[in-house]
């Protein structure tokens, strides 16, 4: 199965939120697409050689490249306020190399990983604490966890319900 394109999101929580805040920051760098957006730096979370290297970058991040449109909200932050700091970003595949790595350089941060590609078929969740997986789970291909995870990733269009099958199909297909 060919997949494009992960979304990923990284809820970071723990006891000092100026704390995480001031890591969150270490960890992102210029986009290189633009000229000044944020995205987060997977080479500063795990170094390797060459970011261009798609084999190194795929035994050590477990994804071919880094991340791109990258969306940070600060705990406290936004409409209604998020009650964590939530890290958006796309990959080529999932991530929880990355979470996982952050998770052991900050022992005291709770790092909750949520990823869906962008076609509902791979998505799930995993937290780790102390460099550890504490909790996890891998949803369905277009079971309803699967499709709210994609809305909230990927907006709300894509996939309607289909009363007749008694389950979610493409919005295309309609």
């Amino acid at each position: 199965m060919k997949q494009d394109t992960m979304g990923n999101l990284l809820c970071i929580t723990g006891d000092y939120n100026a704390q995480i805040k001031e890591y969150i920051e270490s960890i992102l760098k210029t986009d290189p697409e633009s000229d000044s957006d944020k995205v987060i730096d997977f080479a500063k979370i795990i170094p390797v050689k060459d970011e261009h290297n798609e084999q190194e970058c795929l035994e050590k991040w477990g994804t071919i490249r880094g991340a791109s449109n990258t969306q940070i909200y600060f705990e406290g932050e936004g409409n209604p306020p998020t009650l964590g700091n939530l890290i958006y970003f796309d990959s080529h595949d999932t991530a929880e190399k990355i979470a996982q790595a952050i998770s052991e350089a900050q022992p005291d941060f709770s790092v909750r990983y949520e990823y869906c590609d962008n076609s509902a078929t791979a998505a799930g969740y995993k937290v780790f604490y102390g460099g550890y997986e504490v909790e996890s789970e891998k949803y369905e291909r277009l079971s309803q966890d699967a499709i709210t995870l994609y809305r909230e990733l990927w907006g709300d269009g894509g996939f309607v319900y289909d009363e007749k099958q008694k389950k979610y199909v493409s919005a295309e297909a309609e």
